[in-house]
């Protein structure tokens, strides 16, 4: 491995942040997503409470989706052109404050993925807080997304001697020719080396770190446009020959294709990478020379799967997912016919109570009319005998009957 770079060198690998957009303050944004009409956040609550509350609100399923496996229709940090990154520029400009919340209104994500897209978001606001800034700094005016009050606390921060130095050194050290090696160049321009990876990818066939590295440092021509490009890609491919002659087991099996073929054939990509990464160059911060973003997830272990275990794996998520869709859909029909038939039960049971209501009322008249008629049978007795036990009661019975006939 070569030796460290110089403390100057740290600052040339800022111009390789991921996702470089061509204009942070551009009117408009990519793939504008929608946010949720007519609901204003209650005052009071940190940027956590409030972040609670949008992820429970109804109808995020009409939200882009994040998803870190490449599903259809999803969209993710490392891939789509950095279009969150240009997403998350806006939102600085836009609405400054509590920005991890006002990105939680933009895009929907599963709640167990929560916490890794807030470190994606981070890494990537860090980024471009730093970029935007130096862009501020430059015009020297106001934008509309930053007070009044920490307008004044950064100017007046920049105007301190420890703030100015740091600034001329790292102006220097962009502008340095590295020891007659000249200024830093490359030709991939605002498009980060993520990005570039991720096109030269679209033809299905996975990249190594040195095959980016040659497209970011080449001209059409093919000649490197920056001194010290050439010589680390000279070092890689030296090493490359290296280790391929040192395998057994390589050998050309076609005459007719070149050796870079065949070790393109015999080493995986992540070999190669190991290999690209002991002939670069590495800054203090640990950060490879030329390569921008690319080795984060490489360094962490999480270098992106070969393009058949990927696409194995998104199309097995997506038929789980489609059989997860068909057994919902499934439960949904079950729940709707216990639901038809507990109307259907509700609906005979009213019918039930009503004509039960009915034979209450029924057998309530029928015990009247029974009991009407036993009093008047009860009377017809009484009358009977008071007319034989009494001369004068049976005359005026029968003088009444008369007078009603």
């Amino acid at each position: 491995m070569h030796p460290s770079s110089s403390p100057e060198e740290e600052f040339e690998n800022e111009d390789e942040e991921e996702e470089e957009d061509a204009d942070d303050f551009r009117d408009g944004e990519p793939y504008q997503a929608e946010e949720f009409d007519g609901y204003h956040e209650p005052e009071g609550l940190d940027d956590e409470q409030l972040l609670e509350n949008v992820l429970a609100l109804p109808g995020r399923q009409r939200l882009p989706l994040l998803s870190e496996v490449p599903i259809r229709d999803t969209l993710w940090f490392t891939r789509n052109n950095g279009i969150l990154t240009r997403c998350i520029a806006g939102i600085f400009r836009r609405k400054f404050d509590i920005l991890y919340y006002n990105w939680g209104r933009k895009y929907n994500w599963d709640i167990e993925i929560t916490e890794l897209v807030r470190a994606n978001f981070n890494r990537i606001a860090m980024k471009r807080m730093r970029r935007i800034v130096s862009q501020v700094k430059k015009k020297g005016v106001r934008p509309i997304w930053i007070g009044t009050k920490l307008w004044a606390h950064m100017c007046n921060y920049w105007k301190i001697p420890e703030a100015i130095t740091k600034s001329n050194t790292v102006s220097n050290s962009r502008t340095s020719t590295r020891g007659g090696l000249g200024i830093y160049k490359h030709v991939s321009g605002q498009t980060s080396h993520m990005t570039v990876e991720q096109q030269m990818e679209e033809l299905g066939i996975p990249v190594s770190f040195g095959e980016v590295f040659v497209q970011t440092h080449t001209s059409v021509d093919g000649t490197f446009v920056d001194l010290k490009a050439k010589q680390i890609s000279d070092a890689y491919e030296k090493r490359l020959a290296e280790v391929m002659e040192q395998d057994p087991c390589a050998g050309v099996e076609d005459p007719d294709l070149s050796s870079e073929l065949s070790t393109h054939r015999n080493l995986t990509i992540d070999e190669k990478n190991h290999i690209f990464l002991k002939c670069t160059e590495f800054d203090q911060k640990g950060n490879p020379f030329g390569i921008g973003g690319l080795s984060q997830n490489f360094n962490k272990g999480k270098r992106k799967e070969q393009y058949a275990t990927s696409s194995s794996a998104a199309v097995d998520l997506e038929e789980l997912q489609e059989e997860m869709k068909s057994a919902r859909q499934k439960i949904a029909e079950h729940d709707e016919e216990i639901r038809r038939s507990d109307e259907e039960n509700k609906k005979r049971d009213e019918e039930n109570q009503k004509l039960d209501e009915e034979n209450r009322w029924r057998d309530a008249e029928l015990l009247e009319l029974r009991q009407s008629h036993s009093r008047v049978s009860e009377m017809e007795k009484l009358l009977s005998f008071l007319k034989k036990d009494d001369p004068r009661i049976a005359a005026y019975l029968d003088s009444a009957n008369e007078t009603n006939t």
